[in-house]
């Protein structure tokens, strides 16, 4: 069963969705992976809604969103997985390690992949040069 952040993002996002700009953005990183249309702003907005709602949740549950946002059929899916890894920052630890290593090898294209590489990744190497 799905975590209710999970249905609350993804049910967020397909109030945003705009068709007009979906094909557009999928064109634009050349992949048959499909877009909701929802660009950056209004995305990050509708993140911050629905976190607040969510105010504290155990690393189990960091996980499972991240995870279930992450094999979403839409790219905007993956998106909101990376804003909670940016949200949730007590998480970005070496715990999480498994987990951004997944993220990493799964990583479609190279919007996600430099994200994660240039964020939660490049950030605990440097703290755990273990991990280099």
């Amino acid at each position: 069963m799905p975590h209710p952040m999970t249905v609350a993002i993804q049910a967020d996002l397909q109030k945003l969705a705009d068709s007009a700009k979906a094909e557009p953005m999928q064109a634009y990183m050349k992949t048959k992976q499909p877009f909701y249309g929802v660009t950056a702003g209004p995305r990050r907005k509708s993140f911050k809604v629905v976190a607040r709602q969510f105010k504290a949740i155990s690393r189990a549950d960091y996980e499972q969103i991240i995870t279930e946002l992450w094999a979403g059929p839409y790219r905007e899916e993956m998106y909101q997985a990376l804003e909670l890894i940016d949200h949730y920052q007590a998480y970005r630890d070496q715990q999480s390690w498994p987990l951004y290593e997944r993220l990493v090898r799964s990583a479609p294209h190279w919007d996600t992949l430099d994200w994660l590489a240039g964020g939660p990744i490049s950030e605990l190497v440097r703290r755990q040069r273990t991990f280099e």
